[in-house]
Order: structure tokens, then sequence, then C-alpha cells
């Protein structure tokens, strides 16, 4: 799943990261959005760990798909929410062939 929203942020130019980044500090409340000061200087790979860490696996994706919406990529958002949804179907059908 991190390397699905990996893939997703590597799609943006700098400067649409830096909004992505910004956006990300201001999606949540108060007690539950990232701080500034962890995201200012942050790489992609330590953005979508910090999405992770703060959210959760489960809730990860939503948020970037979330804020990418905000920055107005509302077709990679489609894109990531193609392929989050995909391995979810995936991790369902290979379990399901292990029974």
């Amino acid at each position: 799943m991190a390397t699905v929203i990996f893939d997703a942020l590597s799609e943006l130019l700098e400067a649409e990261f830096k909004e992505f980044k910004w956006q990300l500090s201001n999606s949540g409340t108060q007690d539950n959005s990232i701080s500034r000061g962890k995201l200012e200087k942050a790489n992609r790979h330590e953005v979508v760990d910090l999405i992770v860490q703060q959210y959760g696996s489960s809730d990860a994706g939503k948020i970037a798909i979330r804020v990418l919406r905000k920055i107005k990529q509302n077709d990679l958002a489609d894109q990531l929410k193609g392929k989050l949804q995909e391995g979810i179907f995936d991790t369902c059908s290979s379990t399901s062939m292990n029974f």
C-alpha cells in the first residue's frame, strides 16, 4: 500500500508535491494532522511514512486521495484509488485460493 502511494506522489512535479505537503498538514484536525515542521523538508518516501504512521495503513490511502483531489490532481487520485482497490481484491482472492 505504501508503495502505491509513493508511486502516485512520484508523478507530482516539485511544486505540486510542495502543495500536497501543505494541504496534508492542513487536512486533519489540529490533533490529527501532520505538523508542517515534519513535512517541510520531507522527501516522498518520508511523506508516505508519515502518512502511514499518522493515519494507519487502513486510512493512509484515503488521506492521500483526499489531498490529491484538493490539489486538483483528480486523475492521479482516481488512479491511486483504483490501484488500492485492486490491491484489496488481489489480497482477498489470493487468500481465498489458499483454502
